[in-house]
């Protein structure tokens, strides 16, 4: 009698063992799952301003994870060309600007403004909390007439954080350009796209970051 009290104390013992395990396991895996990186990005809007060489793209960024992203930098280029020039100002194209400026939208080619939106841009460093998101212009330097021209072209973004380094493709010529969402694993989703899609965020070594 006495063996088989022990034997079903033991047995006991070693379920709620199995149990506290199973239950360790689990959380570490929730923990873990709610600590990786989860950064997603959407485009809204695009301008254009010849006179002062920027391009400006309205982004905003939604952190998923339960850790802060920091977003430290971030440069524009057309896809796949990353040669850089220097613009009037004195600055290389595809750099943010350093200080924040007025969003201001100029008619192509004629030097003269078309639309000033009252608004400053952003700039990097800033910090996104956990589970929070941000939106806001960007100013990117852009030399002459390319601030147009980017408007209607295939851009990489490279976004430098404080976790890692990637880069996403946008098609900035497309009329829903603003339907599409990207995750910083490569997801790309949104009310633009049918199917699971993933595209490489590896940064070629041609790129600056």
């Amino acid at each position: 009698m006495m063996e088989t009290i022990t034997a079903i104390a033991t047995a006991f013992a070693t379920v709620l063992s199995a149990i506290s395990v199973f239950i360790l396991v689990r959380d570490n895996i929730i923990r873990k799952k709610s600590e990786k990186m989860n950064l997603i990005i959407t485009p809204k809007k695009r301008i254009g301003n010849d006179i002062d060489e920027i391009f400006y793209l309205f982004l905003s960024f939604s952190n998923e994870s339960s850790l802060p992203i920091s977003i430290l930098d971030l440069k524009l280029y057309e896809s796949r060309h990353y040669e850089s020039s220097i613009t009037a100002s004195g600055y290389e194209s595809g750099t943010l600007t350093i200080d924040p400026i007025s969003v201001i939208e100029t008619n192509r080619g004629d030097q003269t403004v078309r639309t000033d939106y009252h608004t400053l841009s952003t700039t990097t460093p800033f910090v996104l909390e956990p589970y929070s998101a941000f939106a806001g212009y960007l100013a990117f330097h852009e030399p002459g007439q390319d601030s147009f021209i980017l408007c209607s072209k295939e851009v990489d973004l490279i976004i430098t954080t404080s976790r890692k380094s990637y880069k996403v493709k946008m098609d900035l010529n497309s009329v829903n350009f603003y339907d599409y969402s990207y995750r910083d694993d490569g997801l790309v989703f949104g009310h633009a796209v049918t199917e699971n899609f993933k595209q490489d965020t590896s940064v070629p070594k041609s790129a600056p970051i």
